[in-house]
This record gives structure tokens, C-alpha cells and sequence, in this order.
């Protein structure tokens, strides 16, 4: 079961370029309604438009600490492996 909005998107390969189009709903009229066998069936409106974009960086950095902490603290740089991979989806998240 999908916990996050990027769980549910499904492409994720490099674009190999920087800018992409992506379809967006300008207009949406829901006229479906039950209609007799052999009636004449109303029409929904449904328009899109395609939309240019581009790629946006989303990266950050951690704050200076001793490099001493490297040597002294063996998790240190997988906690902040986590921790930065984290902050980034979270910002991809914000964005999706």
C-alpha cells in the first residue's frame, strides 16, 4: 500500500534532458446521467492542455561538524545518508 504521493509514481527514468511536457485538466464538465436503452447520450467535457516545463534541482547540504565525528562515530554517515535522502523526497513529495 502506497504512505507517500512519489510511491504512486510509476516513471521514473531520466528524462535526458531538461525540460519535459506534462498534460494538465483545464476543464471539467461531468454531465454523466442514466439515460434509456437507444437515447441520445450527453457529452462531458474533459480539455487539457499541454503544459512545457522544467527539471528543478532539490538538494541540500549539512551544517559544518568536526571531521574528527567521521572517525569517532561509525553510523554518522549512514544517519546522515538517511537524513539527506529524506529531506529531499520530503521536498519532491512537497512538490508532487
Amino acid at each position: 500500500m502506497p504512505r507517500r504521493v512519489l510511491d504512486l509514481l510509476v516513471n521514473r527514468t531520466s528524462l535526458g534532458t531538461n525540460t519535459f511536457e506534462y498534460l494538465r485538466q483545464t476543464a471539467r464538465v461531468n454531465n454523466a446521467t442514466a439515460v434509456p436503452d437507444g437515447a441520445l447520450k450527453p457529452t462531458s467535457t474533459f480539455t487539457v492542455n499541454a503544459v512545457e516545463d522544467r527539471c528543478r534541482v532539490l538538494a541540500h547540504l549539512s551544517e559544518v561538524f568536526p571531521v574528527r565525528f567521521l572517525a569517532d562515530y561509525d553510523s554518522l554517515v549512514a544517519f546522515l545518508d538517511t537524513e539527506m535522502v529524506e529531506g529531499v523526497e520530503q521536498a519532491l513529495e512537497t512538490q508532487a
